[in-house]
């Protein structure tokens, strides 16, 4: 493993990166890219149906800086509150028409 395998991994590796570094940078698309992926951890933070079950097992806290700080780090919290909040609103109309 240490004579062939690892150094067969390095080289590729090695490719990789020269392979990375020799393309052109392109700030616009990754501009667009970061907003994409903040829009999906805004609206998957919302939705992720783990955070019940985080929540029940290490509490709100713990749940809200894990789904927060690490699984979706790009949610924008202010954003997340008013779509929770939405959420909340159209459950409660919703629950209210049926009754």
């Amino acid at each position: 493993v240490e004579e062939e395998l690892f150094p067969a991994f390095e080289r590729s590796m090695q490719s990789h990166l020269d392979l990375l570094r020799s393309m052109p940078s392109d700030d616009d698309n990754a501009k667009s890219v970061l907003n994409g992926q903040a829009a999906y951890d805004s609206y998957s933070s919302v939705r992720d149906p783990a955070m019940a079950l985080f929540t029940k097992m290490f509490g709100e806290a713990w749940a809200q800086r894990y789904v927060f700080d690490f699984l979706f780090d790009l949610a924008d919290g202010s954003s997340v509150k008013q779509e929770v909040d939405l959420i909340a609103r159209t459950r409660s109309n919703k629950n209210r028409s049926e009754s």
